[in-house]
C-alpha cells in the first residue's frame, strides 16, 4: 500500500498532466488513476493515419495525449479532436458497456498523434471491478463530451449551424442501438439505459422512432423489448401485441400478473391474496 501511494504520487509527466486536465475534476483519486493507466498503453499515430475507421468494430478506448485529429461523418469534417478529448467512449459514459461497438465516425490524425488506450472490454472490467473508479471515468468521459458538445456549436465547418448541431448524440445513439438490436432482443436495463443516454443528448421521440426503423425494428418491438414480425408476411406471430404507436403497457402488466397468479394457484390456495396484489400493482 506505501510502494502504491508512493507511486501515484510520483507519476510520469505524461500521466500527471493525464490525472490533471481529464480525471482530477472526476474525484478520481491518485490511486486509482495509477490502476487505470496502468491497465492502457501509449500509441503512436502518423500523419494521415486512422485512430478510428467509421463503420468497423471499435476495439479501443483512448484519450488524446498529443496532436488533433479530425473527426469525419461520411467523409465530411465535423469535429476536430484535441488533447484530453476522449475517443469511442461509445455509450460507456451513460452506462451502456457494449463490446461488440463500431465507431460512429473516422478519426483521422492531422499530425503525429499520441494517444493513451485501453481495450475495450478491459477498461469495462476495470470499471466493474472498482466501482468508484468506474464511476469517475464515467464522469469524466461525460465531462468531456459537454466540451465537445459545446465547442462543436462553435466549429462545425462549411454547414449550417442549426442542422448540426446535434450531430453528436444521435450519431452515437445510432451506432449503440445498432449494437443492442442486432441480437434481435432488448432487455429492461438496456432500454432505461438507452434513456437515459436519450435524456443526456435530448434525442426525441421521432429522432428515436426513425433510428429504431434504421434497425429494422418497429417502435412497438422496441417497447415490447423482442422482434416479433414475420419478415415474409409482416405479420405478428399469435400473443405478440398489436402495432401501434404506443403498447399499452397495462396489458403487459395484466398478463405478466395472470402468469403470475396461475403459477401461484397451483402452488398455494390463497387466491384472494393473489388478487389483492394484483389490483394493488395496478392501481399504482
Amino acid at each position: 500500500m506505501l510502494k502504491l501511494n508512493y507511486d501515484a504520487n510520483h507519476l510520469k509527466k505524461y500521466e500527471n498532466w493525464l490525472y490533471e486536465e481529464v480525471f482530477a475534476l472526476s474525484g478520481m483519486k491518485r490511486v486509482d488513476f495509477l490502476k487505470l493507466v496502468r491497465g492502457g498503453e501509449l500509441k503512436i499515430y502518423n500523419k494521415g493515419d486512422h485512430v478510428t475507421t467509421q463503420g468497423t468494430k471499435s476495439f479501443w478506448v483512448q484519450v488524446l495525449i498529443e496532436g488533433s485529429a479530425a473527426a469525419k461523418v461520411d467523409g465530411k469534417k465535423v469535429y476536430v479532436v484535441t488533447p484530453g478529448n476522449f475517443i469511442s467512449e461509445l455509450g460507456i459514459h451513460s452506462g451502456i458497456r457494449n463490446r461488440e461497438q463500431t465507431s460512429s465516425a473516422s478519426i483521422v490524425a492531422d499530425d503525429i498523434c499520441v494517444s493513451i488506450r485501453w481495450s475495450r472490454g478491459a477498461l469495462i472490467d476495470i470499471m466493474e471491478r472498482n466501482v468508484d473508479l468506474g464511476s469517475c471515468v464515467q464522469g469524466a468521459m461525460t465531462a468531456d463530451l459537454i466540451k465537445k458538445m459545446n465547442r462543436s456549436a462553435k466549429e462545425i465547418i462549411g454547414s449550417n449551424k442549426a442542422e448540426n448541431e446535434d450531430w453528436y448524440g444521435n450519431m452515437d445513439y445510432r451506432q449503440i442501438l445498432k449494437g443492442i438490436l442486432r441480437n434481435e432482443q432488448i432487455s429492461n436495463r438496456e432500454r432505461s439505459m438507452l434513456k437515459r443516454y436519450r435524456k443526456m443528448h435530448f434525442i426525441d421521440d421521432r429522432t428515436h422512432e426513425s433510428i429504431v426503423n434504421e434497425c429494422g425494428w418497429s417502435i412497438g418491438e422496441f417497447d415490447f423489448g423482442k422482434k416479433y414480425m414475420n419478415k415474409l408476411t409482416k405479420t405478428a406471430p399469435k400473443g405478440a401485441p398489436a402495432e401501434s404507436d404506443d403498447i399499452d403497457m397495462r396489458e403487459i402488466v395484466q398478463e405478466v400478473i395472470n402468469n403470475a397468479n396461475r403459477r401461484s394457484s397451483r402452488e398455494d390456495n390463497n387466491s384472494d391474496f393473489d388478487e389483492s396484489l394484483s389490483a394493488g400493482i395496478l392501481d399504482h
